[in-house]
């Protein structure tokens, strides 16, 4: 999930936004929002969308109709819903959104199951503790959930309650909620990096939280945040999100991040801290055009290569996605990555690994989950039968003679997502 230099024409996200995790400011009177220039909107709460007769949202605005969601002076479409509740979640988008209820002026975007840009999740990250599958996604709060199959999954609560980090607001005006988790464990600890950023510009920050384990029925289950990793601003030419953490052959890690203008970067991590050791950023990939898509890097080492997977062109535009799934590879982890024809990924190299097929569009943002003898590409994908509603894609991955990840859209499993509280009971674990 990235940034566009000079605009975010798109507001990607999986949006829980009750009133209780709103800025204070946001928010006015009976339960509504105060909206720009004296705007006044409502904005329906989770057990209001599930009894799905909440009416009222429109704000008036052209020419599809708006609603004021947040602070920060943003106007999106509405979307309502809980990341981790019965109604799940809805991706919001701004004036060039192609699906979902604002694409024509009577629909009614307030019955449950949401009739609009949806989302199974966003941004998807798998780890694996005990048996147990842990997703984490783009959202309020960064949500979990968890499984025992890779097929069906539950809600296990969310990273932060407050939806945000205490620094985050301060530093970045205008955010909305967390974006992009990636989640590592080094130093005994499980350390999700993630991103705040504000639509349309640099202004982001790359922040990590640790937690001793990821079983919330753990006592010793606790997110703690540390803080910034790496910020970026007008000043930078990078932009600080999408971070992923990779290790080198001893076993350190570095963190990889960057969307859009000049790419991917990398840098070392202290494994005392979490945080970055120096910094000084080395480029592993770039389109050289800076509005030239590329962003959500993860690089994993198999064999003698490290793998940077990245991905192309554009997310968060429901069935117009153009998102891709690229690939080059290096013995070194800080490269020079090439692809199969030896085109430098600093030049805009990158094999392909996945693209639009059919009805799935926009497939990235990928992960890569090693696990046992088996891998898979973890990522979402823009369903165009489903009014583009965001959906998680795993894909077993073969490597072929030559050592490329290959896949196909045939291995594909429909994930099924229950809406349950997260203290509800599950089946036993193996």
């Amino acid at each position: 999930m990235g940034n566009r230099p000079g605009r975010r024409r798109t507001v990607l996200a999986v949006l829980s936004l009750a009133l209780s995790i709103l800025p204070a400011h946001a928010l006015g009177d009976h339960g509504t929002i105060l909206c720009p220039q004296g705007q006044r909107c409502e904005f329906p709460t989770p057990s209001d969308c599930a009894q799905g007769d909440h009416t009222g949202v429109w704000d008036g605005g052209l020419p599809r109709g708006s609603v004021c969601v947040g602070a920060g002076g943003h106007n999106a479409l509405y979307v309502g819903g809980e990341p981790t509740a019965l109604c799940g979640a809805v991706i919001i988008g701004d004036l060039n959104v192609v699906d979902g209820p604002t694409t024509t002026d009577s629909s009614d975007p307030n019955k449950c199951p949401h009739g609009g840009w949806g989302a199974e999740v966003h941004d998807p990250f798998i780890s694996k503790q005990d048996g147990v599958f842990y997703l984490f996604g783009t959202g309020p709060g960064l949500p979990i959930w968890r499984s025992t199959d890779l097929h069906t999954w539950r809600p296990s609560g969310r990273v932060f309650a407050d939806n945000v980090p205490a620094w985050a607001p301060s530093t970045v005006p205008g955010l909305n909620f967390p974006w992009a988790p990636d989640v590592s464990f080094f130093a005994g600890e499980w350390h999700v990096y993630y991103a705040i950023s504000a639509f349309a510009t640099k202004n982001s920050a790359i922040g990590v939280a640790t937690n001793p384990t990821l079983d919330p029925r753990d006592p010793r289950y606790r997110w703690t945040d540390n803080g910034i990793v790496v910020q970026s601003g007008d000043t930078t030419d990078y932009n600080a999100i999408d971070p992923n953490v990779a290790f080198d052959k001893k076993g350190r890690p570095w963190l990889d991040f960057g969307s859009f203008w000049s790419g991917i970067k990398l840098a070392p991590i202290d494994l005392a801290t979490g945080k970055l050791s120096r910094s000084t950023l080395q480029p592993l990939a770039s389109r050289l055009v800076p509005t030239w898509g590329i962003e959500a890097p993860f690089v994993v080492r198999r064999g003698g290569y490290n793998y940077l997977f990245v991905s192309f062109d554009n997310c968060c535009r429901g069935s117009e996605s153009t998102y891709n799934v690229r690939v080059g590879r290096s013995a070194k982890l800080g490269g020079p990555y090439v692809d199969d024809a030896g085109v430098p990924m600093l030049l805009g190299g990158g094999r392909v690994v996945l693209e639009a097929s059919g009805d799935r569009r926009g497939p990235g943002h990928n992960a890569v989950l090693h696990d046992g003898r088996n891998w898979w590409l973890v990522f979402h994908y823009y369903d165009a039968a489903d009014n583009g509603t965001a959906k998680l894609g795993i894909l077993p991955i073969e490597w072929n003679a030559e050592g490329w990840p290959e896949v196909d859209w045939s291995d594909l499993r429909p994930a099924n997502f229950v809406a349950q509280n997260e203290t509800a009971a599950e089946a036993p674990r193996p």
